[in-house]
């Protein structure tokens, strides 16, 4: 039996405490991983658990899962610093895929990255729906469509 990561704390601050300062909250840098199944080190984990391939293997005790929608993650506004994407289904449609990228541009902060593997559903397709979202300098990267919350 495994649990899921408490969605109020994915958007978390490490404490950095020196012996001549007082102690300050940075943030901590939130990666999410849109169909995720652990192979990405230290992201969470966002997976609607319909299609998961690695089967008993995931999720283990040590991944760190949001179970929903991509579409509509329960975390709040600007709360990610990179989201990357390499099991999403494309090929679904394009009303989903737009979806799919606008609520990546919600999630992610100013400067933020997206990179959502391209080659399923098209890269071109992929660059349109990153660039209708908001995202800008979008481009392809070998096999990803890469784009920066302005």
């Amino acid at each position: 039996m495994f649990s899921f990561f408490w969605v109020a704390d994915a958007v978390h601050c490490k404490q950095n405490v020196s012996d001549e300062t007082e102690p300050t909250t940075d943030p901590a840098p939130v990666v999410l991983n849109f169909g995720g199944e652990g192979e990405v080190a230290g992201a969470i984990n966002v997976n609607d658990m319909t299609a998961v391939r690695r089967g008993a293997s995931f999720p283990s005790p040590d991944d760190k899962v949001i179970e929903a929608d991509f579409r509509n993650v329960p975390l709040p506004d600007d709360s990610a610093n990179k989201i990357v994407g390499n099991r999403l289904p494309w090929f679904s449609t394009e009303e989903w895929a737009g979806a799919v990228c606008k609520e990546a541009f919600r999630l992610l902060k100013s400067g933020g990255i997206v990179q959502f593997h391209a080659t399923t559903g098209g890269g071109d397709a992929c660059v349109t729906w990153l660039e209708r979202a908001g995202f800008q300098n979008v481009r392809i990267v070998g096999r990803h469509a890469e784009g920066i919350k302005p």
